[in-house]
Parts: structure tokens; sequence; C-alpha cells
């Protein structure tokens, strides 16, 4: 962790604080900006499906089957394993919220970009922060760890990828499809169960969150330098194996590798949360 003298966080401080005051019109003060929040939202026990994320065109927010710990991960663009202090209700508790955005941010056409757990937009992120802290009465706070990481790069092979046929951002796709990666069964000879890693409109950091949030439980952070969307399916391999050692290989062969290192991990603690208030 990065540490900072004290005289030194002293003297930052006060070039801060001239600077803002050298900036600042005689007698008008500073007001920190009001978060983003939701023009209407609603919070139900969830029915028992999900979890699934949907937002539509103009920017409504739908999550279903969604535990606290779950809406914390999308509000908050991390993954599970840096969610620290939770209780059992936080992630055994589901909900369905609907929150539908102010007028203006649905006229700018949000980015619409999601995938199970995650959401593009920051906007809509931050609306759904506020929603948290409003209805769970939700208090965080955030640490840096130094520790292993991945760095996901490229090898002299040539990438395997196809390009998406579908736009990073396209209202009239199927939402569900956005940086989807899952490792499906495929029908095989005789009795031999097989799988393969099927990726759809996946862009390299999506293919780094996965590997952080699903196998690796450590961050894992894209170093390809590679943009846009790319659609691909694996060579067929045994559905049972470890898909630790499939995934690696299917990085192998569509050009990519994991790169040990060391680097900073996040974490964020639940200092305290509540059932939500009703609607």
């Amino acid at each position: 962790m990065l540490s900072i003298p004290i005289q030194r966080t002293s003297l930052l401080l006060c070039a801060a604080l001239t600077l803002i005051a050298a900036n600042t019109p005689t007698g008008q003060a500073q007001t920190p900006a009001q978060p983003l929040e939701f023009e209407a939202a609603t919070i139900k026990p969830s029915a028992g499906m999900g979890p699934n994320i949907d937002i539509t065109a103009n920017g409504v927010v739908q999550l279903q089957g969604f535990s606290l710990k779950g809406m914390i991960v999308a509000a908050f663009n991390v993954n599970f394993w840096q969610i620290a202090d939770s209780e059992p209700w936080m992630g055994k508790n589901t909900y369905d919220v609907i929150g539908k955005p102010p007028d203006a941010i649905r006229q700018s056409h949000p980015d619409t970009r999601h995938t199970f757990f995650t959401i593009a937009d920051p906007q809509l992120r931050e609306m759904l922060q506020t929603l948290l802290i409003e209805r769970f009465q939700l208090k965080i706070h955030r640490t840096t760890q130094t520790g292993k990481v991945f760095f996901l790069e490229r090898t002299d092979k040539p990438l395997a990828f196809h390009p998406s046929k579908v736009a990073p951002v396209d209202p009239s796709a199927p939402q569900s499809t956005y940086g989807e990666i899952t490792f499906s069964g495929v029908s095989g000879s005789g009795d031999s169960p097989l799988g393969a890693w099927l990726l759809f409109n996946v862009t390299m950091p999506e293919i780094a969150d996965f590997a952080s949030s699903n196998l690796f439980h450590r961050p894992v952070l894209d170093h390809t330098g590679v943009a846009g969307g790319f659609d691909y399916r694996s060579a067929p391999t045994d559905w049972n194996s470890d898909q630790k050692a499939t995934f690696l290989e299917f990085l192998k062969d569509v050009g990519l590798k994991l790169t040990p290192s060391t680097g900073p991990a996040e974490i964020l603690t639940i200092d305290h949360a509540e059932l939500p208030t009703p609607n």
C-alpha cells in the first residue's frame, strides 16, 4: 500500500485548498455534487427467478432475483470475492428491482451493455448505488491490498477471435447476449460428454473480469490493448474436466495468456446494511 508522509500530505492539502480558493468566485461557496438517483424505483422480494439483468434502450434497469451482495457487485463494479464482512441474509435474500432514470438520462441514450452481474454505464451504476444506500441503509468502505494478480496478454500467435456482428452498444440487440461467456455442453459421439467455451460479443476486459470473478478469484487486468467485441467457439473438450485448465487452454488456442504478477487488489467492506425499506 502506498504511504505518503504526514508532512507531505499537509503540503498537498494546502496546495489543493489554495488552488480551489483561487478558482472560486468571491462569496461563492462550493457545494458537493448531488449523487444521481432514479426518478422512480421499486424493490420487491423475488419470485424465485434469476439472477438476471435487463437494461432497456432508454436506460431502465431491471434486476431479477438479486441478493444485496449481487446488487453491490453490479452497482460498485466489483466481484463477489472482493466483498468482505457480509452477513448471511445479504447473499440469501433475493429481490426484484426496477429503476427508472430521470428523463434527461433516458433521452441521452445511456449505454445498455451489461453482463450477468455488470452494468457498463457509470451513471446507471451510480443511481443503483444511491438506491442501495437509501433503501438498504448501506455503508461501505474500500481498502487496497497488494497481492497476486494476473495480466491478460497477447501471445505471438494471431488472435483467433471473430469480430462480433453486434455493435458494442446496440439497443436493438438481444440484451441477454451482451458479454456472454459460457462453458456449454454440446452433442458428442457415444456417451462422451463434451463441452466448449462459447463467447458472444465479448470484450477483452470482460474476458479478464470473467476469469477474475468465476475462476481465479484475484484481479485479472487486461493488458491486450485490443478493442471491440468478439465471437468464438472453442473446440469440444471433456465437460467434466477442470474449468481452469480448459480456460487456460482456450486462451492459448486464441492467442492469449495469463501472466502472474503482483499488484493492487481492492476490497469492499460492508460496514452496515439493513433489510430494504418499503416502496
